[in-house]
């Protein structure tokens, strides 16, 4: 099967096709200094500039995930003008692809996360981390991401497949620019590791690697989509976001999903090129020059990966359904859980006594903030414990309102000694679920 994808750069006939892009250019002068070097080296200057957009703010502790997005508009800027931004606009609201390219870009990333989130738990992880996946949070999870500018996948998918990917192709076949991208992306995501609140694991750079070659496949058969990459994102995120997130996988749990995960990615990867193996070959023809092409019906290769997905998911949430079915009664959990927490109280109640009657303002902050340390310890051993399948969604509420209660005290200490205190909600959930020690303020 022959590919067409457009290169948004200007083809040699441009011009004739688009009088305004013709008129856009006549307005600009020839290109000086800066603008000459970025206009010879437009994919060099943009890969330097996304890296330094983004990378520019990891010493504070963040990481500019529009970077991409924004290093694509200035050299486009720079180099096409409005009609280069045009039709970049254009790519990323391509949205009449028919259903089953749809079908692919959603339920091959979730497929991809249950699976591996399934087969976590067979080995031993606790299945509390899926009541994250509620659906009203998984909806509105989605919907930010493909909205949000610094969200990766509005802040990246117009840079890597609107601008990057056409001209990687132009001088490579897919494979070849597939993998060149898929190293580059991989390593503007590497200061990811060093975030702690990011929960990226290195072994995710191999299945930053993998996951490129879904996105060219589902942006080179949706005839150069950038929508559909950023949906495919959006839903990966969405999933496989909830469960590394505070509340879903910890500790060596979420070590082991992320292999899992990029594992999964991999078997994706390898489908699809061997699967569908002449499109990778074969360059997109017509670069530049033709007008943007409807995508084409799911191929073969399509049919099969999100069939594949769908029988992952499945496989992995029998996986874990297993795995639940041989999970610690409740009252065994209960027994583990106060155990965890008695251990903190007593760490807690040494605390104060260290602090004294009457300690100064300082000493209380102080004293505050290492109960609260101690409260995050013994959140994370909490969430390490296997629960019984049908409390899940109970127990990750109680969790939930016992850090949002020790939230409240680290910005505000003097809360701890009050009445009502701000651990009232947590001890009712914990009364009504059965714990004689957790969720206590």
């Amino acid at each position: 099967m022959r590919t067409r994808v457009i290169q948004t750069g200007p083809g040699p006939n441009t011009a004739e096709a688009d009088p305004g892009a013709r008129g856009d250019r006549a307005e600009r002068r020839p290109h000086r200094g800066l603008g000459a070097v970025i206009a010879a080296h437009p994919l060099v200057a943009f890969f330097g500039l996304a890296f330094a957009l983004t990378w520019v703010t990891v010493p504070l502790g963040t990481f500019m995930a529009a970077g991409p997005l924004l290093a694509a508009l200035v050299v486009l800027g720079v180099v096409e003008g409005r009609a280069g931004i045009r039709d970049l606009g254009h790519r990323m609201v391509q949205w009449r692809v028919g259903w089953p390219w749809y079908a692919a870009a959603i339920l091959v990333p979730v497929g991809v996360a249950l699976a591996a989130g399934g087969a976590n738990v067979a080995i031993g992880a606790s299945d509390s981390a899926f009541a994250q996946l509620e659906l009203p949070a998984l909806f509105f999870a989605f919907a930010l991401h493909m909205v949000v500018p610094v969200f990766a996948p509005i802040g990246e998918e117009p840079g890597w497949r609107g601008f990057a990917l056409p001209r990687l192709q132009a001088r490579h076949n897919p494979l070849t620019a597939t993998l060149i991208l898929g190293v580059i992306v991989a390593v503007w995501h590497a200061p990811l590791i060093f975030l702690s609140r990011e929960h990226f694991e290195p072994v995710m750079l191999l299945g930053t690697v993998a996951v490129t070659f879904f996105y060219t496949w589902l942006f080179n058969h949706t005839g150069g989509s950038v929508f559909m990459t950023i949906v495919a994102h959006a839903a990966d995120g969405a999933v496989a976001g909830r469960l590394l997130a505070d509340g879903g996988f910890h500790g060596p749990a979420e070590t082991r999903f992320a292999a899992l995960y990029s594992a999964a990615w991999c078997v994706v990867a390898l489908t699809l090129i061997v699967v569908d193996r002449h499109a990778w070959r074969t360059p997109p023809t017509d670069v530049g020059s033709a007008p943007r092409r409807r995508a084409k019906a799911l191929p073969v290769s399509g049919a099969i990966a999100v069939l594949a997905a769908l029988v992952i998911g499945v496989v992995g949430a029998g996986a874990a359904g297993a795995s639940v079915a041989q999970a610690s009664s409740r009252d065994r959990y209960i027994e583990r859980a106060d155990t965890v927490c008695r251990h903190d109280v007593e760490q807690t109640d040494a605390v104060v006594e260290d602090l004294g009657f009457a300690p100064t303002d300082a000493e209380a902050r102080t004293a505050a903030q290492e109960i609260v340390d101690l409260a995050r310890v013994e959140l994370r051993e909490l969430r390490a414990l296997s629960v019984p399948a049908a409390d899940g969604p109970r127990v990750a509420r109680i969790y939930r309102a016992i850090e949002r209660a020790y939230d409240r005290v680290e910005a505000e200490p003097h809360l701890l000694v009050e009445e009502p205190g701000p651990f009232s909600k947590a001890t009712r959930l914990a009364d009504a679920y059965g714990f004689e020690v957790c969720g206590r303020g």
